[in-house]
């Protein structure tokens, strides 16, 4: 009976000496870690424009819709960077502005595999002359959910927090609030390229 008892207390011994490495190696994780690696993104924007301060249904507000594609390299450790291309129309003018993009975010991924991020974004007009210095998109927040084994990310914006664009160092020539919505579907871990 003794011989069990000492047996059974080392198998618990050798339990307890393999599993609690593994477990803090686990508790010490960053959550930021699981996003890592290039995503190609698709998003829809549908906007409520207007000099600032912002309102609705002023003489010169207006109403736009722009689409995005491009990629987003999140790094592991709380930062992404992106670039892409839009196209963008306003409902008070008919015509397109096709541009590029490029952002640089900070994120922050949760428990519950939920994350958001923020940042500011540059966009230029690819007809615009060259020299033409590129509008800041400032206060840019997203919210998302993070798929199975984190290949495919939802992520959207609908609040009524409002985003400045800046041109040529004027800050906030415009002012808008926007719904949004977009996919992420991972192409690369960043490690491999």
């Amino acid at each position: 009976m003794k011989n069990q008892y000492i047996y059974i207390k080392n198998i618990f011994v050798v339990l307890i000496l393999v599993t609690l490495p593994v477990t803090s190696v686990y508790a010490e994780k960053d959550p930021n870690s699981l996003l890592n690696g290039v995503y190609a993104q698709n998003e829809i924007w549908a906007c409520s424009n207007s000099p600032p301060p912002f309102q609705i249904g002023c003489p010169d507000c207006s109403t736009s819709s722009v689409t995005a594609a491009g990629e987003i390299t999140y790094y592991g450790d709380g930062t992404a960077t992106a670039e892409g291309r839009t196209s963008a129309t306003e409902h008070t003018n008919p015509s397109v502005n096709n541009s590029t993009y490029s952002c640089d975010w900070a994120y922050q991924v949760n428990e519950d595999l939920t994350f958001s991020y923020e940042g500011e974004c540059e966009v230029l007009d690819i007809l615009a002359p060259e020299g033409t210095p590129p509008l800041i998109v400032r206060n840019q927040k997203w919210y998302g959910h993070i798929g199975e084994d984190e290949k495919m990310l939802l992520v959207e914006r609908h609040d009524d927090e409002i985003e400045g664009l800046s041109f040529d160092g004027i800050n906030n020539v415009s002012e808008l609030v926007c719904g949004k919505t977009g996919v992420q579907i991972k192409i690369k871990n960043k490690d491999k390229d």
